[in-house]
């Protein structure tokens, strides 16, 4: 009768900790998700509104994108090279810098 009750506990321990891991796991996928769509947004409004139309800059800078949006460099490489919207200066004369802007703009 003990053993019995022992195993009992054991599978609805085991069981709510499977249901607690997966659902922390699910609520952090989705904070992720959220914010990353949030730091993309920002930072194309901020990209879109600073190149073009009356300047005649059509990239800025990680560095600068990063001050702007209050993220890390490192942050703004990931968010512009998943962006749609977002494309990264090749030509010869940038190529060991990183500029950004954006691609309806400069690859018509």
């Amino acid at each position: 009768m003990d053993c019995e009750k022992i195993l009992e506990g054991i599978i609805i321990g085991g069981t709510g900790g499977f249901i607690a891991g997966i659902s922390i796991w699910l609520i952090e996928l989705i904070r992720e998700n959220i914010l990353t769509n949030y730091h993309k947004r920002k930072v194309f409004e901020y990209l879109n509104k600073n190149t073009g139309m009356g300047n005649d800059n059509n990239w800025l800078t990680t560095r600068r994108l990063a001050s702007f949006n209050n993220l890390t460099e490192d942050r703004i490489r990931y968010i512009c090279s998943i962006h749609d919207k977002i494309v990264l200066d090749t030509s010869e004369e940038n190529r060991d810098k990183e500029f950004w802007g954006v691609k309806s703009r400069v690859r018509p």
